[in-house]
């Protein structure tokens, strides 16, 4: 199929699995595509085959590739894992606002801790957020991040994980298969730890229904409902 005005060709130059089930693209992009990539939680449409579906960038954004973390189930995304270094990945143009924070915290973001709750792949757009910090261009009073999967084998990027507790970023590992990886479900890793998020900002990745218990989870902790975003909708 041609290439459009609205789509772009990113070279794949690293394909890798990233834990179970998931694959970590890293893609070259000529700088007039990374261009419109400025704030973490932006995403693009990807094509394997002839269909697509849409992918958050889990590469910062000034960092001079595009990277993005995907599940391997389902099309277009089995299509995409089976691609291999050299391949052209046609995509759509970067889109979406990605993360803001909201008008009314703005004023006193430097005084904010940024509370990220992913799941599964979720982790990718996080990731970007993450790399944005820890390379000075987000103000804010610090990050914890909360992931949530079954087990460790299934938490991508976790030869990353003690990099960014050096830079002052908490991780919490929410796993909640029963067995010696066992920490307990989100709510329950909350509970333990009791933080206090009244002054705070939330940010969430995942289903509609793990939206919803985020929701619940987060008003137990005084996190008002309008500190509370996603980069979808």
């Amino acid at each position: 199929m041609a290439e459009t005005d609205s789509e772009q060709i990113l070279n794949i130059t690293s394909i890798r699995p990233e834990s179970e089930q998931m694959f970590h693209l890293r893609c070259s992009a000529t700088a007039d595509v990374r261009a419109a990539y400025i704030r973490p939680g932006q995403y693009a449409q990807l094509y394997g085959g002839a269909k697509a579906g849409y992918y958050a960038l889990a590469s910062a954004p000034d960092d001079s590739y595009l990277e993005f973390l995907i599940k391997n189930e389902g099309e277009p995304s089995t299509q995409i894992c089976a691609m291999r270094v050299g391949d052209e990945l046609r995509a759509g143009p970067i889109s979406g606002a990605g993360f803001v924070l909201p008008e009314q915290l703005q004023a006193r973001a430097a005084q904010l801790h940024w509370h990220l709750f992913s799941m599964g792949s979720g982790i990718g757009p996080m990731r970007a957020l993450i790399r944005f910090f820890l390379g000075g261009h987000l103000e804010c009073a610090g990050i914890t991040l909360w992931q949530c999967s079954f087990e460790r084998s299934h938490v991508p990027f976790l030869s990353e994980l003690r990099a960014w507790e050096a830079g002052g970023v908490r991780v919490h590992l929410c796993l909640d298969r029963p067995g010696q990886d066992f920490t307990g479900n989100l709510a329950e890793n909350v509970a333990r730890e009791n933080p206090d998020m009244r002054s705070a900002v939330g940010c969430w990745i995942g289903s509609p229904a793990f939206g919803d218990s985020v929701r619940q989870i987060t008003a137990q902790t005084g996190l008002a409902a309008g500190n509370l975003i996603t980069n979808f909708g």
